[in-house]
């Protein structure tokens, strides 16, 4: 399997985990120490008291996200003891971790972050949350549970409606139509809002290809790309409601000067679903090489889409 694994930057040169902060559920945090001389890392103390919670959780995302994990993890934990229940500080703590290469410790503040989350019914840091656990399972060859927590996020969507009334499965009709007329003519017949579960769904997709599940795989891509397609003729259609989606080549036509719209799809990777959809196909059932041929020909016509010709 051929999974793009992202390269760690341990921006807490040489550290040694010599200090001890307790959170709140009474589990010790090992908080990374600087010990080289020349470590781009500082420590500023002389944080004011009187400071909130969430002043210092943006101070300390601040330094995370600058590379000063030192000066994170004192600010961050500072926050946790302000505001103990907060799901927010639990996610930096974890990406901080991340960041430091300490898997074992992000994780426990991540599932910490999921737990406080549920309680508040903070979906939006649900979904986050889950989508960097399922980085870190990936980077830790835990494939079972990056499958897992990805069909997770798809369960805690709500908004993405696979059946109707009378029976009506979206899926099943959808591959049905992607099967017998192409991809084209099933995103004239059907649309999936965009949602929070897309990139699940994208990620699966590619994982079930690479694992030879290739029913799956079509399962998962075929959302993938019509959540994004979807959002794009409704942008289009805000502007010109005549419009009429016929295929993906001619929507990519109507917004070759809308960088936004074409930045969004670019963002989407649909155009990588794409690819590995017909790929799928192929694999699935190589008599119907006609369907996965004209996913092919749509790409070489999207010069955004050039990677994949």
């Amino acid at each position: 399997m051929n999974f793009r694994k992202p390269c760690l930057m341990i921006l807490c040169v040489f550290v040694s985990f010599s200090l001890v902060a307790q959170n709140d559920s009474g589990n010790g945090s090992p908080i990374p120490q600087e010990s080289a001389q020349n470590s781009p890392n500082t420590l500023q103390t002389d944080i004011p008291h009187d400071y909130p919670g969430w002043l210092l959780l943006e101070k300390g995302k601040t330094a995370r996200l600058t590379g000063n994990l030192t000066q994170a993890f004192y600010l961050l934990l500072l926050a946790l003891e302000k505001s103990p229940n907060n799901p927010e500080i639990e996610k930096e703590l974890g990406q901080a971790f991340l960041q430091a290469g300490d898997f074992t410790q992000a994780k426990n503040h991540l599932n910490r972050a999921l737990s406080k989350a549920g309680n508040r019914g903070d979906l939006a840091i649900e979904y986050e949350v889950r989508y960097i656990l399922a980085r870190i399972y990936t980077i830790e060859d835990r494939f079972a549970d990056y499958e897992k927590i990805l069909n997770e996020i798809i369960s805690l969507d709500g908004t993405v409606r696979l059946s109707g009334p009378e029976g009506f499965d979206l899926l099943d009709a959808g591959r049905t139509a992607l099967i017998e007329r192409g991809l084209n003519r099933t995103l004239v017949l059907y649309r999936v809002s965009d949602s929070p579960s897309r990139e699940a769904y994208r990620q699966l997709g590619v994982f079930y290809f690479n694992t030879g599940r290739y029913t799956e795989a079509i399962n998962k891509l075929l959302i993938s790309i019509m959540q994004p397609i979807s959002e794009a003729i409704e942008l289009v259609r805000e502007k010109d409601l005549d419009y009429t989606f016929s295929s993906i080549d001619q929507l990519w036509l109507r917004l070759k000067d809308d960088e936004q719209v074409r930045d969004y799809l670019r963002e989407s990777l649909v155009y990588e679903s794409m690819f590995y959809l017909a790929q799928s196909l192929h694999r699935f059932d190589p008599t119907r090489a006609v369907t996965a041929d004209e996913i092919y020909r749509t790409l070489e016509k999207i010069p955004d889409a050039q990677q994949f010709h």
